[in-house]
């Protein structure tokens, strides 16, 4: 029974509740809305923080925001954050997901965001282990190998987006050119910023700047194990090392049955 179902059969409220959510979620769709897609551990928080504060600077009044304050006006679909109104009027809405296409969400404007399966899979690890609502005490290769968070399922989530995304955006290359980057982002979705405001949006959410975010954040606080650090240091080729032969043959085969062509 994987964990998905064991939460259905044992946990009757949560499955209620999380119909209560993706239903009224649909309710509140708009044809003008944008899909943020992406795999967790895929800089989520990262694109989503740091669109929170170019839009603050560019049609706001310039504050630097919190991780709190960004994750009550950003919505996830199927989350709270998508009842609450949404601010900016120079910006359609960015809704995150980290589900796979479903027929709510096609069809609709999409960016999507890709990283190194393989290091989706370390960051991956180290956040199921110290979230406390999972209470994960697996290793890293029961993470590649699970069916619901390992890379079969990661190349599932990505295949049902890229076909319909207009923009893909990789990890990789907004860590090693982020104003430029970040700056085809902003254009995809019109906002009026300066490259002055693009390029401060950049500065307010660099790797410091998220780390001190994360430790003022009272939501964090509550919902991971104490130490854990969400913005690690981002840095490609965590993998090495940690992969052993059977797992590296694994991720070649499953590239291949995907036609998986973006990293090596």
């Amino acid at each position: 029974m994987n964990n998905l179902v064991k939460k259905l059969v044992t946990r009757p409220g949560w499955a209620m509740q999380k119909a209560y959510l993706y239903s009224r979620s649909y309710l509140t769709m708009s044809k003008d809305d944008v899909v943020l897609a992406l795999f967790p551990k895929t800089g989520s928080t990262w694109v989503r923080f740091f669109l929170y504060n170019v839009l603050t600077l560019s049609e706001g009044d310039g504050h630097e925001v919190s991780i709190d304050e960004m994750n009550q006006t950003m919505p996830e679909f199927g989350h709270p954050s998508m009842f609450r109104k949404w601010p900016f009027k120079t910006c359609p809405r960015v809704i995150k997901s980290h589900r796979a296409c479903n027929p709510i969400l096609a069809k609709r404007p999409t960016v999507v965001v890709v990283r190194d399966p393989r290091d989706v899979m370390v960051s991956f690890h180290h956040y199921v282990v110290a979230k406390k609502e999972i209470g994960y005490s697996g290793t890293i290769k029961d993470v590649i190998h699970d069916p619901e968070m390992g890379l079969e399922n990661f190349f599932a989530q990505y295949e049902s987006w890229k076909g319909q995304a207009d923009l893909i955006l990789r990890y990789e290359d907004l860590k090693a050119e982020p104003v430029r980057e970040f700056t085809r982002l902003v254009e995809y979705l019109k906002i009026p910023a300066t490259p002055e405001q693009i390029t401060l949006a950049v500065e307010r959410s660099d790797m410091s700047h998220m780390r001190k975010a994360q430790e003022e954040s009272k939501d964090f606080k509550a919902k991971f194990s104490q130490g854990f650090v969400f913005a690690r240091s981002g840095a490609s080729k965590q993998w090495e090392g940690l992969f052993d032969e059977d797992d590296i043959a694994y991720w070649e085969t499953l590239k291949k049955q995907h036609g998986f062509t973006l990293y090596d």
